[in-house]
C-alpha cells in the first residue's frame, strides 16, 4: 500500500587541462515522486501511522573543481558547489489517501567552497585548507482544515572550517604528521524556534609512521574532531512531531588507533586496535508533550569504545 515510487535522473560531466591547470564540472538532477507504506507496527485507532506521500521530489547539484601544479611540488585546489532542493509532503487522514490532513513544502539553497593549497616548507610539506557553505531553508506548513498557507519559515546555516596540516620526514623511514584546526557553526535564522548561539571548537591530530624492522610498519595517530547538529537536528522533523532543544550542542570525538603490519612474501597480517570517546553525541527520545509523542534531540552521556580491526592477506 502506497509503496510506489517513480523516478528519473541525469548526470553530465565534463573536464580538461589547460597547461598547469586541470578542470572539471559536473551536474546531477533527480526528479522523483513517491509514497512511504504506512507503519504496519501502529494501530491507527491508539497511534496514527504516517499516510503520507511525497507527490514532488526534485534536487539538482552542480559542482566545480580547478587544481592548478604551482611547481616544486606544490599545488593549489579550488572546489565549489551549489545544490537546489525541493520537496512536498502531503498527509491524508487514512489509508484510502483521499482526506488531506496537512501539507509541507520544503525548499533549500546550498552554496560551499573548498579551498586547498599543499607546498613544501623547509622539511615539512604543508597542506592548507579552507572550506564554507550556507544553506537556506524554506518551509510552509498547511492544514486541513482551514488550509490557509501561511507565510513561510525562513532557516539558515552557515560552516566555516580552517586548518593546516603539517608532514615531517623523520629518517629511517619514519614520519610525522601534525594538523590544527577550527570549525565554527551559526544559524542567523530559525524560523518560529528558538535562536541558537554561534558555537565553534578546536580539532587536532598527530600522526607517527615508522618501520621498526624489515617487512614490520607502525602507525600511530590521535585527534579530536567536531561535528555540529544540522539543521534538521537543531529545528525540526516533518509535519509538527519535533520538540526544539535550544541546549543542544555540537558533537566531539576523541579518536586514538594504531595499526601493526607485517608482510612476508604473499602474506600480509594488520591489526588494528582503536580507542574512541563521544562527548555529547547527539541522540534522539520521545518527549509526551499533552497528548502528543514529539521527537527531540539532545546531548548523551559520554561515550567509550574499544575495538580491533585484524585482517589476514594471501
Amino acid at each position: 500500500t502506497n509503496s510506489d515510487l517513480n523516478a528519473t535522473s541525469l548526470f553530465a560531466g565534463i573536464g580538461g587541462t589547460a597547461g598547469a591547470l586541470t578542470w572539471r564540472a559536473s551536474l546531477l538532477h533527480i526528479d522523483a515522486r513517491r509514497g512511504i507504506a504506512p507503519e504496519s507496527d501502529r494501530d491507527p485507532a491508539v497511534a496514527a501511522p504516517r499516510y503520507w506521500r511525497y507527490p514532488d521530489w526534485q534536487q539538482t547539484q552542480a559542482q566545480a573543481a580547478l587544481e592548478l601544479a604551482l611547481g616544486d611540488g606544490a599545488s593549489a585546489r579550488a572546489t565549489m558547489w551549489r545544490q537546489w532542493f525541493g520537496q512536498t509532503i502531503l498527509a491524508y487522514r487514512d489509508a484510502s489517501y483521499t482526506g488531506l490532513r496537512s501539507r509541507e513544502g520544503n525548499d533549500d539553497d546550498t552554496l560551499g567552497g573548498r579551498l586547498t593549497l599543499a607546498h613544501k616548507l623547509g622539511p615539512a610539506r604543508l597542506r592548507w585548507s579552507l572550506s564554507g557553505q550556507t544553506s537556506d531553508h524554506r518551509q510552509t506548513d498547511v492544514a486541513f482544515p482551514p488550509g490557509r498557507v501561511p507565510p513561510p519559515l525562513l532557516y539558515r546555516q552557515m560552516l566555516v572550517s580552517g586548518g593546516v596540516e603539517a608532514d615531517v620526514a623523520l629518517g629511517g623511514g619514519s614520519a610525522l604528521t601534525l594538523g590544527a584546526g577550527y570549525d565554527q557553526a551559526a544559524n542567523p535564522l530559525t524560523g518560529d524556534k528558538p535562536a541558537q548561539p554561534v558555537t565553534g571548537a578546536a580539532t587536532f591530530s598527530a600522526a607517527v609512521r615508522t618501520r621498526p624492522a624489515d617487512g614490520l610498519t607502525l602507525a600511530i595517530s590521535a585527534g579530536r574532531r567536531n561535528r555540529f547538529p544540522s539543521a534538521r537536528e537543531l529545528f525540526g522533523e516533518a509535519l509538527g512531531r519535533f520538540l526544539a532543544n535550544p541546549a543542544l550542542r555540537p558533537e566531539q570525538a576523541w579518536l586514538v588507533d594504531a595499526e601493526l603490519q607485517w608482510q612476508t612474501g604473499p602474506l600480509t597480517l594488520t591489526l588494528n586496535p582503536f580507542w574512541q570517546r563521544g562527548l555529547g553525541t547527539i541522540g534522539q527520545r520521545i518527549v509526551r508533550v499533552g497528548n502528543a509523542n514529539l521527537r527531540q534531540r539532545f546531548n548523551q552521556a559520554a561515550t567509550t569504545s574499544l575495538g580491533l580491526d585484524a585482517a589476514v592477506q594471501w
